[in-house]
């Protein structure tokens, strides 16, 4: 698939409102104002925790004794060490989706890669822990705020681990060249005509139809629908008695 950007988004939008022909090239304005237009879109979108998810792989390293980690574009604080509860920075765009997490546990040579199970922050809270419990993470749950998204796993890392975040991220705001290739289809249709609809404030015209009208409403209801319900069902240790959701460590050996 030939890679996308964002100023293919507003292209479109352009051709889509007949602005502009395919064999047209726009104004330095016209691309200026459909970015404006776009990431004020976006932004407002995200406000109504409507995302619009790009796939990311994050890697990092955990910090001993630090068990949440917080995924943003701000800079880390300039001062003195953070101590826990505060959280370890890691930059990234703002996570709005888990897809797995794995961690490495190092040995000579090579090591042994081990998968964090990812609950809800329901369940999280829901079920029997130990009290600042140390050792390597065996579940984690997703907390999604305004302008970032932090993981918090459990038991709190006694090792600094190598861990790999497979996820979607939150598209919040695009510059010039944005790649934008792994974004689900609709999604890029959908910000295809809602951009063509805010244009039209700017450039009246009559290529907006009820047809297409009718389009982007339905394309919106299907983003409003993609929102991340958890509808799994998990099964309580009673029915579940060969896995255990624990793990320890001893003279360096993990044993889960």
């Amino acid at each position: 698939m030939s890679t996308r950007r964002t100023e293919d988004i507003i292209l479109s939008a352009y051709y889509r409102i007949g602005e502009i022909q395919p064999n047209e090239v726009p104004s330095d304005g016209q691309i200026s104002q459909g970015f404006y237009l776009l990431n004020n879109m976006i932004g407002a979108l995200s406000m109504d925790n409507l995302f619009i998810p790009l796939d990311s792989s994050v890697s990092f390293s955990t910090v001993p004794g630090f068990d949440k980690y917080k995924f943003t574009t701000e800079l880390a604080p300039i001062g003195p060490p953070v101590v826990p509860p505060a959280p370890i920075f890691v930059p990234s765009n703002r996570i709005v989706k888990l897809n797995y997490i794995n961690f490495t546990f190092t040995t000579n040579p090579g090591g042994v890669i081990y998968p964090v199970t990812i609950m809800s922050k329901a369940e999280f809270f829901g079920f029997v822990r130990i009290s600042n419990l140390i050792g390597p993470p065996t579940c984690c749950f997703l907390d999604i705020q305004a302008r970032d998204s932090t993981i918090q796993f459990y038991p709190t890392p006694n090792l600094s681990y190598p861990v790999t975040v497979q996820s979607k991220v939150g598209l919040d705001y695009v510059t010039r060249f944005t790649d934008v290739t792994t974004l689900p289809p609709f999604y890029f249709e959908f910000l295809e005509t809602a951009l063509a609809r805010k244009l039209l404030t700017y450039y009246p015209s009559a290529n907006w139809p009820d047809t297409a009208e009718n389009e982007y409403q339905v394309l919106r209801k299907l983003i409003q629908g993609a929102n991340s319900w958890n509808c799994a069902l998990r099964t309580d240790q009673t029915l579940n008695m060969n896995r255990r959701n624990y793990a320890i460590i001893s003279n360096g050996v993990i044993f889960i």
